[in-house]
């Protein structure tokens, strides 16, 4: 399998939320000598929020983003808020994105 079939396997498999799959998949990169899956997530993870967000997003949109997505999914609610908007904070390149900005 080339690595460009593992990559699309791998953002399918994370879409239907198969991790094991994904697991299966990221041990299969790096055995073949490819140990970038975790900076390939990160960088799909961030191209996803950017294309999500507009460039005059709030804080506000970032909340309002979290609390949707986490109705969306079954045990989310689980999924620790504040790091979750951390992350995206983060992937939207905000500064001190490790803190809840004020409104």
């Amino acid at each position: 399998m080339s690595v460009r079939t593992a990559f699309s396997d791998l953002i399918r498999a994370m879409a239907r939320r198969d991790w094991g799959a994904v697991d299966q998949l990221l041990n299969g990169l790096e055995k073949s000598g490819w140990g970038g899956g975790t900076q390939m997530i990160s960088a799909a993870f961030a191209i996803a929020v950017n294309d999500h967000s507009s460039s005059a997003h709030s804080s506000t949109d970032v909340t309002r983003f979290i609390a949707e997505t986490r109705t969306q999914f079954p045990g989310a609610e689980s999924l620790p808020t504040l790091e979750m908007e951390a992350l995206v904070r983060a992937a939207l390149g905000e500064i001190g994105a490790d803190r809840r900005p004020q409104p």
